[in-house]
């Protein structure tokens, strides 16, 4: 019959031609004789591999002496090198598969004895941890996405997967890897951290919120910047360290979507010994922060905005020396080119609250000093300084932060004479008439109107709320969430 036989006890320093295990094939009433060869040499370093575990690595490793040379060694194999130089030498085991792992040091030290050889073996522990992914969408627009989204682990491993699916990845080693869900289209987000950390083995659920548009608005809270869809669902915070932004400081975003801009106070250009604000740029995650502006001793920089092509920022300049004057600074969006667009000079006219409208041109606040405890206008001009033209006519009004979206204006508003609080004004295009939405219901403070101009986010001063309603004033206004600094981005 079939017999299997092994050889064991072999020095570190000897090889065995062949299989180590056998199987030898008696007849009966026979005698039967197997022949193991076994070559030893002095000087060589024998390497082992034993690997435990489920599943193991599929394909071998590759074990390397002294970073030089190297050659593959089965899971549970053993390889020679030789003859080496006496002294010491190092050892490295590599291609492991993600589940597995050295339990021992690895690189790793081997002595060799002038004469005589050396070994050492690799124990290989591989575990069989499995890390189970599911998505979750919802929204009014939850089929707009048909070909799904992408699982990626830890930036090497993919798998696609539905809007409601399910994805396995066996064989994780056990600890913490980074999942992420690629390839979700506008107007979908993922709510929470995308990518985010996940403990092997386990579960995890990827909820998508699907709205009606390509846009979020994002706020301040704490001094971070949080964003939230429309419909008031998918809460995110996007900055974790502060941007210290708020009030006339919010945060506005480019037109594609993937960096903000906002005043910071900062240490002024020259020798004053005063906080200066100034204006930065950084990623959606406030990583990657780069100033743009450098204003001098008593000039502050507030409320930037993109222009639609993302290339320049203009700016609210105000100037405290000798006298308040308001006026427009543009400059590059890399910081280049700065250039006061409008002088105020703090006697007769100032110009305050500017930003850019869809077609490139400025709107902003003529507040002319004198009149009525200076008035306020709202206004548009070129960047090349043609095409001037007032758009409001109202006297005793103080009038803040224009914005022009769509076909629509609005811009906050309240009469010296008459009234305590802010309203909510929109004109539906340049010449129409003012409507009010909110009539002095509240004290409004930031506002912007949607990419499309159908709605207006906006903010109240008092109760440091975050609302949205219809700019055509047909629905009631809707309390989103708590915050400040309003603004829409474009989700990437």
């Amino acid at each position: 019959g079939e017999h299997s036989l092994s050889l064991d006890g072999v020095a570190t320093n000897c090889t065995v031609v062949g299989d180590i295990s056998r199987t030898a094939t008696v007849a009966a009433n026979a005698t039967a004789q197997e022949s193991y060869e076994v070559t030893c040499a002095a000087n060589q370093i024998t390497v082992q591999a034993q690997t435990g575990g489920d599943p193991i690595d599929p394909d071998g490793y590759t074990v390397t002496l002294d970073d030089v040379d190297s050659q593959s060694l089965d899971v549970n194999g053993s390889v020679m090198f030789g003859p080496v130089t006496a002294g010491l030498h190092k050892l490295e085991l590599t291609g492991m598969a993600a589940n597995c792992t050295v339990d021992d040091e690895n690189p790793r030290n081997v002595d060799v004895v002038d004469g005589e050889s050396a070994g050492t073996t690799f124990v290989v522990s591989c575990g069989g941890g499995s890390l189970v992914v599911n998505t979750s969408t919802s929204g009014s627009n939850a089929n707009l996405d048909p070909d799904g989204y992408t699982v990626v682990v830890d930036g090497t491993e993919s798998q696609a997967i539905e809007n409601d699916g399910q994805v396995s990845f066996p064989g994780l080693a056990d600890g913490t890897h980074s999942v992420e869900l690629q390839g979700v289209d506008s107007p979908c987000v993922v709510l929470g951290f995308n990518p985010r950390a996940v403990e092997v083995p386990g579960e995890e659920t990827f909820e998508v919120q699907c709205g009606e548009s390509g846009s979020v608005i994002t706020f301040i809270r704490d001094s971070n910047v949080w964003q939230i869809l429309p419909d008031g669902n998918g809460e995110l915070q996007l900055t974790t360290d502060g941007v210290a932004v708020g009030g006339y400081g919010h945060v506005k975003w480019s037109p594609d979507g993937t960096r903000m801009v906002f005043p910071r106070s900062t240490t002024c250009s020259d020798s004053w010994t005063g906080p200066c604000n100034a204006i930065f740029t950084a990623d959606a995650d406030g990583s990657d922060i780069m100033q743009v502006t450098f204003p001098e001793s008593g000039v502050r920089h507030w409320r930037p905005d993109w222009s639609p092509d993302g290339t320049k920022l203009v700016v609210y300049q105000s100037d405290d020396r000798g006298g308040w004057k308001l006026s427009i600074l543009i400059v590059d969006s890399d910081g280049n080119n700065p250039n006061v667009f409008k002088t105020g000079d703090g006697t007769t006219i100032n110009y305050a609250f500017p930003s850019w409208t869809p077609d490139g041109e400025i709107i902003y606040v003529e507040r002319v000093i004198g009149e009525s405890s200076d008035d306020g206008y709202v206004a548009i001009i070129n960047v090349n300084g043609s095409g001037y033209r007032r758009l409001t006519s109202s006297s005793g009004a103080r009038i803040y932060e224009p914005d022009y979206s769509g076909n629509r204006i609005a811009f906050k508003h309240k009469l010296y004479d008459t009234e305590t609080s802010f309203d909510l004004m929109v004109m539906d295009g340049e010449g129409s008439p003012l409507r009010n939405l909110t009539n002095q219901a509240y004290d409004v403070g930031d506002i912007e109107l949607s990419p499309d101009g159908s709605q207006i986010a906006y903010t109240l001063e008092a109760a440091g709320s975050l609302w949205i309603i219809d700019a055509d004033g047909n629905s009631n206004a809707i309390q989103l969430t708590d915050g400040a600094g309003v603004a829409w981005r474009a989700l990437p």
